[in-house]
């Protein structure tokens, strides 16, 4: 068994996800620099703030506001675990998202 082959059960990630940016992601096996889809990056207030890219493929679901940040929920949501130097690391990855009725400001 390799750990690549491990997935995440999602509930260690708690309820509250908390958006914090968006930034495209790009198809790096081709020269075309065409934007495949949008990271989510999201805080884990369950697991003292700590950050969660996640990946979803197609057109940018939502703009944020300067100094808000809406509580999200993802569907679909994979996440599995590699390493790199040693390092075990996290790639999630998801089908959609929708926002939730808790907004935190700055």
């Amino acid at each position: 068994m390799r750990i690549s082959d491990l997935t995440i059960n999602n509930s260690c990630f708690g309820k509250d996800k908390i958006l914090v940016d968006i930034r495209p992601y790009y198809n790096y096996g081709s020269s075309s620099k065409e934007i495949e889809g949008y990271k989510y990056k999201v805080v884990l207030p369950v697991l003292k703030m700590e950050p969660l890219d996640v990946k979803i493929p197609g057109a940018k679901l939502l703009e944020l506001k300067e100094g808000e940040f809406p509580s999200v929920e993802f569907e679909g949501l994979e996440a599995r675990i590699y390493v790199i130097e040693g390092k075990g690391l996290v790639s999630a990855s998801a089908t959609g998202m929708r926002v939730l009725g808790n907004q935190h400001k700055a």
